[in-house]
């Protein structure tokens, strides 16, 4: 099979049980064709009605192997079955079956500007075999285009007491990498924090690989894991974390992660996410705030999830957003940066840009609009 993948949202029943939406993520370099079947490595994700949060679902996500049907439509593939005699799911434009390797072929790797940033970053590969212990989360789905989750629990309470105690004599002040002077400066008008870099021990790397489990993991890598800490009168500007440009390789996904919330003040402010109107989201959401958009509370163990580009690599500017001034108190929070890289980067680790943080500042709005 050529190399690329093929992503559906499905609905339909298997067995006895209803699924209201299945999405179904098919990676072609691990496929194995044959005249009627089609064995790939496959990323699912159960959305389930929750009775509590009525807007909201629970994801359930599993990887496996197994052997999918295909069924065609003249040379087209229309739609996919998980097993022989098991109901169909439609896919709504078919995929060109006798030509499924140039169809699903991605653009020539070309190298990124000898000053782009991810040559300045060492990423983090994540294949150490390591045991980890048991932990649950909840995950609720809250939109998609970008997909945005939000994480109960996403840290164990000896996880988050872990990364508070060791980060404590690391930090230093904290830096932005601006794309237009392709420099790395202090906050000055545009962050006012603290910045650690974490040590990759047994715990940290048992955070990373929560991470990778609830994203498709194809040809991406992290940035070393970074500790934000803000106090009185601290905050972060209106940003992208994406770099932008539709040039990979990209930041394609952040875990805003919170590991303290002692403060008043210092939500992290999303002013193009129009706010959910349902009360019970206000555990979690500021809904007092009069902030436009949506203001997440700093909820120690709580994270949330966003997709920063496209499929095309371009950003959605929907996830532009910011950390409020913490009137009192301090805000700890730890960052964790999924990259994703195209087919035939050959990269091997660069230098740290460590205390660095990559924002874009080419949009004056963006720029100057946080200052509340």
């Amino acid at each position: 099979m050529g190399n690329g993948k093929l992503t559906k949202t499905l609905s339909g029943i298997i067995g006895n049980f209803r699924v209201p939406e299945l999405s179904l993520f098919l990676d072609f370099r691990a496929c194995q064709l044959s005249v009627s079947t089609c064995s790939c490595f496959v990323t699912l994700f159960v959305l389930l009605s929750n009775r509590n949060l009525r807007k909201m679902s629970l994801v359930i996500q599993g990887q496996l192997t197994i052997p999918l049907y295909l069924h065609f439509s003249g040379a087209n593939i229309n739609g996919v079955s998980l097993g022989e005699n098991s109901q169909v799911f439609s896919l709504e434009n078919g995929v060109p079956g006798a030509s499924t390797a140039e169809f699903f072929q991605p653009p020539p790797w070309t190298p990124p500007p000898q000053d782009h940033p991810s040559n300045l970053l060492e990423f983090i590969q994540l294949d150490d075999p390591i045991e980890c212990p048991h932990h649950d989360f909840q995950a609720y789905l809250l939109g998609e285009n970008p997909r945005m989750m939000y994480i109960e629990s996403f840290l164990s309470e000896q996880e988050r007491l872990h990364l508070i105690e060791t980060s404590k004599l690391e930090y230093v002040p904290a830096s932005v990498y601006n794309p237009t002077t392709k420099e790395a400066t202090d906050g000055g008008e545009y962050r006012r924090s603290e910045t650690a870099i974490l040590t990759r021990d047994p715990v940290v790397k048992c955070i990373e690989k929560r991470a990778q489990s609830l994203q498709q993991w194809t040809n991406m890598a992290l940035e070393p894991l970074a500790i934000q800490r803000y106090q009185k009168d601290g905050y972060f500007l209106h940003h992208l974390d994406a770099i932008g440009g539709s040039i990979l390789p990209d930041r394609k996904s952040t875990f805003n992660v919170w590991l303290e919330g002692k403060c008043t003040g210092g939500g992290t402010h999303f002013p193009m996410i129009p706010r959910w109107e349902d009360s019970a989201l206000c555990a979690f959401l500021d809904c007092y705030s009069t902030e436009n958009g949506t203001v997440f509370k700093p909820l120690a163990g709580n994270a949330l999830f966003w997709e920063n580009i496209r499929p095309d690599g371009s950003p959605y500017e929907e996830t532009v957003h910011a950390g409020l001034p913490v009137l009192s108190g301090t805000k700890i929070g730890l960052n964790i940066w999924s990259w994703v890289f195209p087919d035939g980067d050959p990269r091997d680790s660069r230098s740290n840009l460590g205390k660095y943080s990559i924002i874009d500042t080419t949009d004056a709005d963006v720029r100057t609009s946080a200052d509340t």
